[in-house]
């Protein structure tokens, strides 16, 4: 390789664990094997007295690292599943100011689930074709999120690493 590390290869049994702390090695494991399983904490428990598995470690992504694919997906917020926030969760009745940087947040409420159509021309935002600066909602509304968005990396027979979700 031009950076001078070596690439090593083995069969599906990756390296014994025991080799690789005998011989003082640090390794960066690549294979196709990396799964997504949802875990309990009960399930992490069992996996970490499981003579078969050398570590489970919940990884936690830093503030400020920018997730993929993930709302409001603006550059503005750089959340991640592990750090969201802070959302104001709209009530009816309540007026928010509307700027471009807000309107990422709120867009899409205003657009698709009351109806309305939405422009930005330089920097002013339209609705409906009215320049506007503030947005009162027409109903209420919800966050709803599921309890799986932290990542653990568990390192099974011979390093081999197992990407989960709990």
């Amino acid at each position: 390789m031009a950076d001078g590390q070596l690439e090593l290869y083995t069969g599906s049994s990756g390296f014994p664990a025991g080799f690789i702390k005998k011989h003082r090695l640090s390794l960066k494991e690549v294979t196709d094997r990396e799964r997504l399983v949802p875990l309990t904490d009960e399930m992490v428990a069992t996996l970490r007295k499981d003579s078969g598995i050398d570590s489970v470690v919940r990884q936690i992504v830093p503030k400020g690292k920018r997730g993929i694919n993930l709302f409001p997906q603006s550059p503005d917020y750089p959340w991640n599943y592990s750090q969201m926030g802070p959302i104001y969760i709209p009530k009816e009745g309540t007026t928010v100011s509307l700027n471009l940087k807000v309107l990422p947040l709120y867009k899409k409420i205003i657009r698709e689930y009351e109806g309305n159509s939405i422009d930005v021309s330089g920097n002013q935002i339209l609705i409906n074709g009215q320049v506007a600066d503030t947005y009162t909602f027409a109903q209420d509304y919800y966050w709803m999120m599921g309890d799986n968005r932290t990542t653990l990396k568990i390192v099974g027979p011979g390093g081999m690493y197992l990407k989960t979700i709990s």
